[in-house]
This record gives C-alpha cells, sequence and structure tokens, in this order.
C-alpha cells in the first residue's frame, strides 16, 4: 500500500450523466495534476471515489481516505 500523495480532477457528474462516454480513456477521465503520482494509482483511487458517488450522489468530504 503506497500513499496517494498527487491530486487529479475527474468530473463524476459528466460520467454519471453519460456526458463522458465508458469508451474515453483513463487519462482523458482521471486528469493527473502534478507528477506526484502514478497514473495507476490515481485510477485505483478514482475507482473507490466513483463507487462512492454512484451509492450517495456525493463526493467523498475533503479529508478522507480517498478525498
Amino acid at each position: 500500500m503506497n500513499e496517494l500523495t498527487g491530486l487529479f480532477e475527474v468530473d463524476l457528474e459528466k460520467l454519471v450523466s453519460g456526458e463522458i462516454t465508458w469508451d474515453t480513456p483513463m487519462e482523458q477521465v482521471v486528469i493527473l495534476l502534478n507528477n506526484k503520482q502514478s497514473q495507476a494509482m490515481a485510477n485505483r483511487a478514482f475507482s473507490k471515489i466513483f463507487k462512492h458517488y454512484k451509492k450517495t450522489g456525493q463526493y467523498l468530504t475533503h479529508g478522507g481516505y480517498y478525498a
């Protein structure tokens, strides 16, 4: 388990609404904002965040494990 200390950007509402299609490459869905992480680690964190968003309709709160 490595600590994810980087930042990335994603718009979950666009994914859920279909504005971003499911065949869009992950590099265009999970956009890295710095060089402190790998794309694979960011994708794993995104997966957890997305599952939470689909279940609750809300982003994780800042300071949470994957927030």
